[in-house]
């Protein structure tokens, strides 16, 4: 039986390392990996398990560490992004060497860890949610909820006692306007692992609340703290809240997808406070303009009106005195003209007065002339005729007689009743009736006033029922004095 050689572990695992080091000691490469679990050690150093996988299966596993001279330059390097980038189940590209030892085997040293590939995966999730979005018609829901025109009631979630909500709330309380909103916070996290859960569950507990928005408010960080903004489940629940979602997360150059799906958004808390006390201040300021311009209308227009109103009295009196004294003219004249042919006609009807009462005279002896003429003829025709006949012409004669009484009488009635109706009509439009009135006539040298223009210091004689006045014109605007 051949003699066969049999090896130590230690000397084995010896080779091993021999092999590498000759091959890989001193060589620095890439590495994309992921943290399957990590512990930081007493001493300072952090110690990782590294696995690669495919479809959810792990296809490689490796231990791998910071040591604590690395681990202190790394997170100098990444700054406040460093938790959240060293974490567990984080994807990572790291600058790497091999280290194998027979003890602990294959270790793999971690000596950098590229950011820019973090942030890289992150602004592929953040566009991708984005697409999603854009897809679902979902970016500008939230923007068609309508803002009041002065923001009272505001519900805030934030997460308690940090700087964003100190700053939001200084700037609504603390305002230089005095105005006082109606606030209430509501407490969650706004970063690590609950933050997407409690976030949602805040927004859909203000569903259908009294407040009129809700802000979202985060103190700022970076931009892997402010990851969760990016996150497709909480941009939908602001999108399709039934209340206006305002957003201050504190960033200053980059939006969040969480921004973009919000009704309002502004870089920092303390600017979303300075929007809404500016807003409610440009509403007083607009409402002040307002009346004071409805004021100063109001005094325009009254005075417009006032001095419309003290033209049209000036006008109407002027126009007024003109009238009167034009149409007290045209009275006289017509006065004047009336009484001639007042007093021709009261002599024409006298005239026809005298001739009636004359052919009231000699009518009736007419008359009786031949009424006697007849009588006679038939006084002597009663001898020849009957006694019948004889009375029946008397009767005939005294009819007849009686009849030319009655139409003279008639006559005369009619002709006197007509002449008094005239006398009484002279009576009215006589002038010294029409001065008892309280009429006045003009003159200017003893000639009517009509149509003469006057000059200043001309002098007028007003003639009244008792007396006359001298009047003096001393302004064109036909304003008199009494001497």
């Amino acid at each position: 039986m051949p003699e066969r050689t049999v090896y130590t572990l230690s000397k084995i695992l010896k080779g091993i390392r021999d092999y590498l080091e000759t091959r890989i000691k001193g060589k620095t490469f890439w590495l994309k990996v992921e943290i399957a679990d990590l512990k930081y050690h007493k001493t300072g150093h952090c110690y990782l398990e590294l696995t690669e996988s495919t479809n959810g299966q792990n296809i490689a596993q490796c231990k791998g560490a910071i040591w604590q001279s690395n681990l202190s330059t790394i997170r100098a390097n990444i700054g406040e992004d460093f938790d959240n980038i060293v974490k567990k189940g984080n994807e990572i590209v790291c600058l790497v060497e091999l280290s194998f030892s027979e003890r602990y085997g294959l270790n793999i040293i971690i000596k950098d860890i590229d950011i820019t590939f973090n942030l890289g995966e992150l602004e592929k999730r953040k566009q991708e949610t984005i697409n999603r979005l854009t897809k679902e018609n979902l970016l500008g829901k939230n923007k068609e909820n309508p803002l009041p025109t002065v923001i009272q009631k505001i519900g805030i979630i934030a997460s308690p006692e940090t700087a964003g909500i100190t700053d939001l709330l200084k700037q609504l309380k603390n305002n230089s306007y005095q105005y006082v909103f109606d606030i209430e916070v509501f407490s969650c996290s706004v970063q690590g692992d609950k933050a997407q859960a409690e976030i949602i569950s805040r927004l859909q507990q203000l569903k259908n609340s009294r407040f009129e928005v809700i802000c979202l408010i985060r103190g700022g960080g970076s931009k892997l703290d402010l990851d969760v903004f990016n996150s497709y489940e909480i941009a939908r629940e602001i999108a399709l809240h039934d209340k206006p979602i305002f957003t201050g997360i504190g960033h200053e150059t980059d939006l969040c997808v969480a921004d973009l799906v919000a009704n309002v958004y502004h870089k920092t808390p303390t600017a979303l406070g300075s929007y809404i006390v500016d807003r409610a201040r440009n509403f007083e300021v607009r409402f002040v303009s307002t009346f004071n311009y409805i004021l100063e209308y109001k005094d325009k227009f009254l005075e417009s009106r006032r001095s419309a109103l003290n033209l049209n009295i000036s006008t109407f009196s002027s126009r007024s005195i003109t009238y009167t004294q034009l149409r007290r003219g045209e009275l006289h004249t017509k006065m004047t003209r009336i009484i001639p042919e007042v007093i021709n006609l009261i002599n024409i009807q006298k005239n026809s007065i005298g001739i009636s009462r004359e052919v009231l005279r000699t009518i009736p002896r007419s008359c009786l002339t031949a009424q006697s003429h007849l009588l006679n003829t038939t006084i002597q025709l009663v001898d020849i005729n009957s006694q019948k006949h004889i009375k029946s012409g008397l009767m005939f004669l005294q009819n007849n007689f009686e009849l030319i009484l009655s139409l003279a009488q008639s006559r005369i009635s009619e002709s006197t009743n007509y002449i008094q109706n005239i006398i009484q009509v002279i009576g009215i439009y006589h002038p010294d009736d029409i001065l008892l009135k309280g009429y006045g006539i003009p003159r200017k040298d003893g000639i009517l006033l009509s149509k003469q223009e006057l000059h200043p210091d001309d002098t007028i004689e007003l003639e009244l029922s008792n007396r006359v006045l001298v009047l003096s014109f001393v302004r064109e605007t036909q304003i008199f004095r009494t001497k």
